[in-house]
Formats: structure tokens, C-alpha cells, sequence
């Protein structure tokens, strides 16, 4: 794909939670999110 940019979700993830007002970070949220972005990378299905 030409042009595309790689964006870890992670780092975004800690931008919204930092940008939020009392936000705060919950390892469920990253270990959903590494798992949302692993599933996009690699074509692979994910149910949560």
C-alpha cells in the first residue's frame, strides 16, 4: 500500500486516556488493544 503509515494503538490509546479528564489507564484496555492491533496486522480474526 503506497503512502500508508504504520500507528501504534498503544500510543494512542495513552493519548485519549491522557487527554480525558480523570482518564486512566487499565491493563485491560492495553492487553485489548495490543490484541485489536495484532489482529489488523496480521489478517487474523479476533472476538472480544
Amino acid at each position: 500500500m503506497t503512502g500508508a503509515r504504520t500507528v501504534d494503538a498503544v500510543d494512542l490509546l495513552d493519548d485519549v486516556i491522557a487527554a480525558i479528564p480523570g482518564g486512566e489507564q487499565r491493563p485491560s484496555q492495553r492487553q485489548m488493544t495490543e490484541a485489536v492491533q495484532r489482529a489488523f496486522r496480521t489478517g487474523r480474526h479476533l472476538a472480544v
